[in-house]
């Protein structure tokens, strides 16, 4: 389990998920860690409908799972951007969010930014992806967010703060 996780951090997805398949092999109860990690590293290599798969069994054995509720509207196409603002939305509505991982959350915060500044509504954008940074000031996929809302906006000293903020981290 924690080899697999260290080859997921590492972004070194292959490794993960043979790591993964080879603890999922030895009929580990503790499975729902392994299948949202594997999900994960499927996310990794592109192969959205195996970690859709993987992120849908944790959901079958805890409905509440809020990390695998927003990784599985992670692994929607982009190209749905309205209805996986929608899901993302309403996992942030959940009345039990402030006790989910904050990484999770700040993720979904991420996405709905994503999905707002691909509609053109920058302001939200902005919003969703200043609150995901509250949750983790680490959160790249944010900070990259807020670049891409300023460069859109015209807003181009922004953007560059924005962008130097993730180069020195």
């Amino acid at each position: 389990l924690y080899l697999a996780w260290a080859y997921l951090a590492k972004n070194n997805f292959t490794a993960a998920i043979a790591t993964f398949d080879q603890a999922l092999g030895k009929g580990t109860p503790r499975d729902l860690p392994l299948l949202y990690g594997r999900g994960l590293a499927k996310l990794g290599v592109g192969d959205r409908e195996g970690a859709r798969a993987d992120f849908a069994k944790v959901l079958e054995k805890n409905k509440d799972h809020i990390s695998a509720q927003v990784a599985l509207a992670a692994s929607a196409p982009a190209t749905d951007f309205a209805r996986r603002e929608a899901e993302v939305l309403a996992i942030l509505q959940r009345k039990d969010i402030d006790s989910a991982d904050p990484r999770a959350v700040a993720r979904a915060w991420s996405l709905a930014g994503d999905d707002a500044r691909r509609a053109g509504r920058l302001d939200a954008a902005r919003e969703r992806y200043r609150k995901a940074l509250l949750l983790s000031a680490d959160d790249h996929g944010a900070a990259l967010g807020v670049a891409e809302t300023e460069l859109r906006s015209g807003n181009l000293e922004a953007a560059t703060t924005a962008i130097e903020k993730i180069l020195i981290r």
